[in-house]
């Protein structure tokens, strides 16, 4: 068989193995990165943070696509062929050891070991189990959050906390004024929904003065100003995809804490002393049955406190340029290379 016919060969299996092969070998270099960056960078905007975490786990899958069709610099990784993702880039080695022969015969590397030839097939059986599983966990998980928000009551428009509401909408300059829900089932205030946000407030919520109220209703506007639901179900694909990479997770969790911290920010920067803001996020944390919960409220409070970090949101243009940078910077050169 020639090489041009072992190049047009195509087997879906084994290409969208190599893909899931070469993406994870990416991610396990330029993800550890982003979340070092984030660790360690205790004086950047959250907002910055944010965006840097997401545009690389939104990459993680695209880079190897992009090393097909821009010029790469190639990098062997010894043992690699072990896995069974490289069966068609045996003529290639053939042609090279033509021109620079070694010991063994040449027709050996057209021969693929009996587990190499299985491989591809069970670890994309066990992937697409493993991604099954997750999907169907995390469709559960939100079927049940629905359920709860069935039972929600919307308030009226006359409503005190409605007409807070809008006063905050009008202060943050958003184009309309989401609905505001009672819902029983809840212990703090919630956004949900892509397209049309909702905001869900508990039943003890209107017990709270005007200005804790303004607060708390600043904070949930900022997820639906900087969009966090939308970028969070696109996260939440990438991690189903790759549901066996930690550091998929790891980044996704920092990502979730440095977003409500940039919401947080965000309340301070329309005028609210940090005291009284803590105080809120004290009671959070002391009213809070998950020890977990608790421990990330005290982060938050640590961070609002700090004043030497910086605090401005994000303007659009800003956006583009941190995502570009990271784009051309860290996202691109790791993309040019093929392993």
């Amino acid at each position: 068989m020639t090489i041009v016919n072992r190049c047009l060969r195509v087997r879906p299996i084994e290409t969208y193995y190599h893909w899931l092969l070469i993406a994870s070998i990416k991610g396990l270099l330029i993800l550890p990165l982003a979340w070092i960056a984030a660790f360690v960078s205790r004086r950047t905007s959250p907002a910055v943070i944010c965006l840097i975490l997401a545009t690389v786990v939104l990459s993680v899958p695209v880079m190897p696509l992009l090393s097909e069709i821009l010029p790469t610099w190639h990098w062997q990784v010894a043992g690699l062929e072990a896995t069974g993702a490289f069966s068609e880039e045996l003529p290639r080695f053939m042609e090279l050891e033509q021109r620079d022969p070694f010991p063994g015969r040449p027709e050996e590397l057209d021969h693929e070991p009996l587990l190499s030839g299985k491989l591809p097939l069970i670890i994309m059986c066990v992937w697409v189990l493993g991604a099954l599983g997750f999907l169907v966990v995390r469709l559960w998980a939100s079927l049940n959050v629905r359920l709860r928000y069935s039972k929600s009551v919307p308030l009226q428009s006359e409503h005190p906390s409605v007409q807070i509401l809008e006063v905050v909408v009008t202060d943050m300059g958003l184009n309309y004024t989401p609905w505001l829900l009672r819902n029983s089932n809840i212990s703090g205030p919630q956004t949900s929904g892509v397209i049309r946000p909702l905001i869900l407030i508990p039943s003890h919520f209107e017990e709270l003065t005007n200005e804790d109220q303004a607060m708390i209703l600043r904070h949930e506007l900022a997820h639906i100003q900087r969009r966090d639901v939308l970028v969070r179900v696109l996260l939440e694909a990438v991690a189903v995809v790759f549901w066996f990479h930690p550091m998929i997770w790891l980044v996704l969790k920092r990502y979730d804490q440095e977003t409500e911290k940039a919401c947080d920010d965000a309340v301070l920067h329309g005028g609210h002393p940090s005291h009284a803001y803590g105080e809120i996020l004290l009671k959070a944390a002391q009213s809070s049955s998950r020890t977990g919960n608790a421990s990330a409220v005290r982060q938050r409070i640590k961070s609002i406190l700090l004043n030497t970090k910086h605090r401005s949101p994000l303007r659009r243009r800003s956006t583009v340029g941190f995502i570009s940078l990271v784009t051309l910077f860290v996202v691109l050169p790791l993309s040019l290379v093929t392993i």
